[in-house]
């Protein structure tokens, strides 16, 4: 069915993976709770991300983090009932406050990191420059 031939079309793009030796990461290493505080607060204020990202993040009184990535969409990392998650949602402006619509996503921790291992892996630049985007999206009927 055409399911199927679609899921196996899929698995059969080739995924580009860059080659690249990763800094070597210290696990548990002895560090004072300042000089961590302070290396996180200056890398949250300089907007230092891998690849040089020019964005901030801004801490939110509960431990979570938003950035901007338009007017009114927001990636925002934090936790709901003990569980982390990545949104992505778009806002709007209700009496000077910015608030959530229903539009965006919730990834869980695993699920980010399938999406994160994505874009290092360079799979998702590989498919826009790949898809065409000339031609209209033709919806199959079921």
């Amino acid at each position: 069915d055409e399911r199927k031939r679609k899921m196996r079309a899929t698995a059969e793009i080739p995924i580009p993976v860059k080659h690249e030796e990763a800094a070597p990461v210290v696990k548990d290493a002895p560090i004072s709770q300042t000089a961590e505080e302070d290396e996180r607060k200056r890398k949250m204020s300089e907007g230092a991300m891998e690849g040089g990202h020019s964005k901030s993040w801004e801490e939110l009184d509960n431990k979570e983090f938003s950035m901007d990535i338009t007017e009114k969409r927001k990636l925002r990392v934090g936790s709901y009932r003990g569980k982390k998650h990545v949104a992505l949602r778009e806002y709007y402006e209700k009496d000077g406050e910015m608030l959530p619509t229903k539009k965006g996503i919730n990834l869980s921790e695993d699920q980010w990191k399938i999406v994160k291992e994505a874009v290092l892996s360079g799979a998702i630049d590989w498919a826009l420059e790949n898809v065409d985007a000339g031609q209209p999206t033709k919806k199959v009927k079921k």
